[in-house]
């Protein structure tokens, strides 16, 4: 037979469980990158011909985010264009990778091109001189309002992957107060 104190206990015990299990969930996702900035790593790597190992890699979501956005509410030495970049992004994910000596082709922008496009995205920059590559790439297909974007930086012994999912009409906002006027009237 069950009594109510019982009934709370077993519902407390469950609920305390859940919260455990997101709580993990979330912490253990800071650590993972999403799913487009493992595709444009692991395109890079194959592309370029290198061999990496992780030194460090962090994902922050709307929960993270969120309470970084929280905590700014009450700091008032914000800058109001920080606080304005940090509403707009929804996503961003970091990872610093070692490259070993010796690997490596160069940078193979058709095939890493190629390669990107079967899997819906294109190049909106690519820059490379001497042992620094920087290459971006963002969805073939815009949505209406949340931009991601990814970006890979190969400098000699260092890989870094960034991937940064935002606001479009909040990061357009933003840019265009550092826009220099001749340009905007092009």
């Amino acid at each position: 037979m069950s009594t109510p104190f019982r009934r709370f206990l077993k519902i407390a015990g469950l609920t305390l469980l859940g919260g455990t299990l997101l709580c993990a969930a979330g912490v253990a996702n800071m650590w993972i990158l999403p799913y487009e900035a493992r595709t444009l790593r692991d395109e890079v790597v194959r592309a370029e011909g290198l061999t990496t190992s992780t030194k460090f890699q962090v994902s922050l979501g709307a929960c993270s985010l969120g309470a970084t956005r929280m905590v700014l509410g009450f700091i008032d030495q914000v800058d109001p264009e920080a606080r304005a970049a940090i509403r707009a992004v929804d996503r961003v994910a970091v990872g610093v990778y070692s490259v070993d000596a010796g690997s490596g082709e160069g940078a193979d922008f058709a095939v890493l091109d190629r390669r990107m496009e079967s899997r819906g995205w294109k190049r909106f920059l690519a820059v490379h001189e001497k042992e620094k590559t920087v290459i971006g790439y963002m969805p073939a297909e815009l949505g209406d309002s949340d931009l991601p974007l990814c970006m890979a930086i190969h400098d000699g012994d260092k890989l870094v992957i960034v991937s940064v999912k935002a606001d479009q009409d909040e990061l357009v906002k933003l840019a265009g107060k550092h826009v220099p006027a001749k340009l905007v009237s092009l």
